[in-house]
């Protein structure tokens, strides 16, 4: 199973989405840039909770983001993760921000 990485990132193939549909194509915004990772093509976002689910409709849809390459999925399910760091001295984990 292939995984993908872009920033903060972490994207991998799965059987199903699910969750609620979304009306945007942005997987996450840059807190101090305003850059976003956004996935372009024939495509639909899906969120259950937390956890961001997409599915491409066909082969060529893109991530996007100014800083990082654009990655080219093939056709098929994914969910998005978001890489933590632990906070010595707060003793909890947080989200990564590009």
């Amino acid at each position: 199973m292939k995984r993908y990485r872009h920033g903060e990132l972490e994207i991998t193939p799965i059987t199903k989405v699910k969750g609620k549909r979304l009306s945007h194509n942005i997987l996450a915004e840059g807190e101090a840039t305003g850059h976003k990772h956004e996935l372009l093509g024939d495509v639909e976002l899906y969120k259950d909770n937390d956890t961001l689910y997409f599915s491409c409709k066909e082969e060529g849809v893109t991530l996007t983001h100014p800083d990082h390459e654009t990655i080219t999925f093939p056709k098929g399910d994914y969910v998005v993760e978001t890489q933590r760091e632990y906070v010595v001295g707060d003793e909890k984990y947080r989200r990564v921000v590009d």
